[in-house]
């Protein structure tokens, strides 16, 4: 009965964490960003060159693979990084859409339960 509980204890511990630092969750995280982006508001997406630029109209995901965590500014090591290749869509100062690609590389921080967002 003894062994029972551990199981059971150790069960419960490993379920509240299976969802933290998934691609599913890191998508879920960048998608909100690009929608504050859109929202015009303050967010970790937006780019160094789009600053001063309207927000875009649309985003797509067009690649997410997995990839090998870099070791983070703060020191934070972790296990779980996704690389996120994105499509942009801006109306010009002509007033035609404009398509911008750029990648972003999300690292999940665990001591800290929060996504590190990295644009190259």
């Amino acid at each position: 009965s003894r062994r029972i509980l551990l199981l059971i204890l150790l069960s419960s511990m490993m379920g509240c964490a299976a969802g933290e630092g998934t691609e599913s969750e890191a998508r879920k995280h960048l998608t909100k960003e690009f929608e504050k982006w859109q929202a015009g508001e303050r967010n970790e997406a937006r780019t160094v060159d789009a600053i001063l630029a309207a927000p875009p109209i649309s985003f797509d995901f067009y690649s997410v693979t997995p990839c090998k965590p870099e070791l983070l500014a703060f020191g934070e090591r972790t296990d779980k990084a996704f690389k996120f290749k994105v499509k942009t869509v801006w109306i010009s100062s002509a007033n035609t859409e404009l398509t911008k690609s750029a990648t972003y590389v999300l690292t999940w921080i665990a001591k800290k339960k929060e996504w590190h967002i990295q644009k190259y």
